[in-house]
């Protein structure tokens, strides 16, 4: 890596950590010991997020790290060049970036990890291969660990390579504010398989597979299909409501100890679980309908209705203007979202396009505004409006979640059937009781 590299890779990195500071509300890692330094290393992670998960390594890696990235990214020269000497990518093949029926050829990508691995370095490979927001862990391609015996080989089984899982868990994978749990786990000794390598290359391959996608679905939120995903989805709603959790950490932790409870429920009582569901279904959908959520429908009906409604309409009154200047003067926020719905790209690009634009046009925006009202109206004023700026920004998403609460509460009021939803949701509650999912 020449200096240049490492001044643009720090570079890079430092902004990284500044706009993930803006957009994201918290980014917590646990474990991070379990990152070595000096030492080669593979980083293995869960992939729900394309383009943000490789970037939240660079930041918490104590060492520089080369990512593997898809062929079809290499074969423009300016692509390839940004990815080479820029991003320290590695290319490797899919089923899709050669001809039909032609075989995939790897060996190269092999050959170039096992240098960079010789040189105790850090790479990045996602082993489910694809990324995709749902919850769960996808199939893992072997491809991590024939990188990592064909290197651990090449160091005669003494160089000390470790593979790293990671179990990346976003509250909401595509939207601003939102927060990230990075869960490390306990470093794989790939020396370790040594002598199951000798007797079968293919069966220390399936060893170091099943190990690492065993950890993955410990370290992360990972269900089975949609419909246990659904139905952790309403035990986290009702959880939520009855304070069996307070932060996004308190709700991991519920997640990781409620999925065994469903899934062996699931086996050894499937006609309770199916049963379970469709009572979910029948208490949730017409609150989704509605756009209402458990909290609100069922907290709802223990409050003063009416000094309420008086404290919206006076909230309404005195923060709306609020509301409508801090829109005006910042409307450049709502840019990145406009960009991205016009792109119509996939969900899990979300997150980096809002970034990217976010990085590239605020900064110019608020330049060329500021610079307008200083030059023309001198210090004092720019001052001023920078200062009204930033304070009716402030006001604009909790003027929006209020309003969005007023309306929620409005349509509680009315639903149809409440009385039998409210008998629906205490059923679900002793269910949820009975099977210790609350």
């Amino acid at each position: 890596m020449t200096l240049l590299q490492k001044i643009i890779y720090i570079y890079l990195n430092n902004l990284a950590k500044i706009t993930f500071w803006v957009f994201f509300r918290r980014i917590t890692i646990l474990n991070k010991e379990h990152i070595p330094k000096n030492t080669p290393t593979l980083l293995a992670p869960n992939h729900p997020n394309t383009m943000v998960d490789p970037i939240l390594m660079a930041r918490i890696s104590p060492s520089w790290i080369h990512f593997l990235a898809n062929y079809g990214l290499f074969k423009k020269p300016l692509t390839k060049f940004l990815m080479t000497k820029i991003f320290f990518s590695i290319p490797v093949k899919r089923p899709k970036d050669v001809a039909p029926g032609e075989m995939i050829n790897n060996l190269t990508t092999i050959k170039l990890c096992s240098q960079v691995l010789a040189k105790k370095g850090t790479i990045f490979m996602g082993p489910e291969a694809t990324s995709y927001t749902y919850r769960r862990i996808r199939p893992l391609k072997d491809g991590i660990a024939r990188i990592a015996l064909t290197a651990a080989k090449r160091g005669k089984f003494s160089s000390g390579l470790v593979i790293i899982p990671f179990g990346t868990n976003y509250s909401s994978p595509t939207h601003f504010r939102s927060e990230i749990i990075m869960n490390i786990g306990e470093p794989i000794q790939v020396d370790s398989f040594k002598d199951l390598y000798k007797k079968n290359k293919t069966e220390a391959a399936q060893a170091i597979m099943d190990t690492l996608r065993t950890r993955l679905e410990n370290l992360s939120v990972h269900t089975e299909d949609e419909i246990e995903n659904q139905l952790l989805i309403w035990c986290e709603t009702i959880a939520k409501t009855e304070k069996k959790y307070n932060s996004f950490s308190s709700k991991l932790e519920y997640d990781l100890n409620t999925i065994p409870i469903l899934q062996e429920l699931r086996v050894n009582n499937p006609l309770e679980f199916e049963s379970l569901w469709r009572l979910c279904y029948s208490y949730f959908s017409p609150l989704k309908q509605e756009n209402i959520t458990d909290e609100i429908f069922f907290r709802y009906q223990e409050k003063n209705k009416s000094s309420f409604h008086l404290l919206f309409i006076i909230g309404f009154i005195l923060f709306t203007p609020i509301y409508l200047i801090g829109c005006l003067l910042n409307f450049i926020w709502f840019f990145p979202k406009f960009i991205f719905d016009q792109l119509n790209l996939y969900e899990g690009y979300t997150s980096m396009v809002k970034i990217l634009t976010g990085l590239i046009f605020i900064p110019i925006f608020y330049a060329i505004i500021f610079s307008i009202i200083g030059f023309s109206f001198g210090l004092k004023w720019l001052f001023i409006y920078i200062l009204i700026t930033f304070l009716t920004g402030l006001a604009i998403l909790p003027y929006h979640d209020f309003i969005e609460l007023w309306k929620m509460k409005l349509k509680a009021t009315v639903i149809k059937d409440k009385e039998k939803l409210l008998t629906l949701r205490n059923q679900i509650l002793n269910s949820f009781q009975e099977q210790n999912l609350i």
